[in-house]
């Protein structure tokens, strides 16, 4: 065989060779060289496209033929390799279920302190999740009067500088321009 028809017989980089043709490798499968045919990665893995078939970061799932890995939502944990509901007396980070510690009852998808009055009072997330619920009225509402007093102070005088500092560079920059208008007369 000549050197032109080796040169046939392989694909440039990032391609792979299956009945006959050169192709691209789709998202969430990887080529298989014993049967020269793209298959989809397994549960676990994920493909880019590149042909091959990477595990997924620890603390993340992914299905058959995936072409990315997600973290299991609030309330969900890993399970066979698999995103699957904790149990109802459980909370979650995403990875594991546990139960909430001793003093603290779970109400949503977060543990909470148990008061004597048989209430219960946030004390942290045990979700480990960065998304915040309720706005900025319903986490003021569960902080001491006094700390939301002296917040709404600082912000205040925070606002009261913003805006002197706004008018004094207000009142240079019409200086200057009166001065530079004056110039330009004579």
């Amino acid at each position: 065989e000549s050197a032109a028809g080796a040169a046939s017989c392989t694909c440039r980089t990032g391609t792979y060779m299956v009945e006959g043709e050169c192709r691209v490798c789709r998202p969430g499968s990887k080529y298989d060289p014993d049967f020269m045919t793209f298959v989809p990665c397994p549960a676990g893995t994920y493909g880019d496209g590149d042909g091959i078939c990477r595990g997924c970061p620890y603390g993340q799932v992914s299905g058959v033929g995936s072409p990315t890995c997600k973290t299991c939502e609030r309330g969900f944990s890993i399970m066979d390799g698999k995103c699957a509901e904790c149990p109802a007396d459980h909370v979650s980070d995403g990875i594991t279920c546990s139960t909430c510690p001793q003093g603290q009852q779970k109400v949503g998808l977060e543990c909470l302190a148990i008061t004597g009055e048989g209430q219960s009072a946030k004390v942290g997330s045990r979700a480990g999740n960065d998304e915040s619920e309720g706005n900025l009225f319903d986490k003021a509402a569960g902080l001491d009067g006094f700390v939301v007093a002296i917040v709404v102070i600082v912000c205040a005088i925070f606002v009261v500088l913003v805006v002197s500092k706004v008018i004094k560079y207000q009142r240079s920059k019409g200086a200057h321009e009166s001065e530079h208008h004056n110039r330009s007369r004579v």
